[in-house]
């Protein structure tokens, strides 16, 4: 897993460059060249990403809730009961 640096917002600069970030005492420009030729950001990527475990953990329990409640009431079940 890769650690993305917080990057100081720049004013006025192509949305490819995302500012500013200090290594070893030199201030380097952060680009993001996934979005300089055309791709969607690296870092927007890796956010989406980051998301799909609570999104499943909260489709996982709905499934849960509906199954429960045709075991209990007898209510039909019509959520999918395929391997996935």
């Amino acid at each position: 897993m890769v650690v993305i640096p917080e990057v100081a917002t720049v004013l006025e600069v192509p949305d490819y460059i995302r500012g500013p970030h200090q290594v070893v005492r030199q201030v380097l420009p952060v680009l993001d060249v996934r979005k300089r030729i055309g791709f969607s950001s690296a870092v927007e990527k890796t956010r989406r990403f980051l998301c799909l475990p609570a999104q499943r953990d909260q489709a996982d329990r709905k499934w849960l809730n509906e199954l429960e409640l045709w075991v209990k009431q007898g209510r039909p079940f019509t959520l999918a009961t395929g391997p996935h």
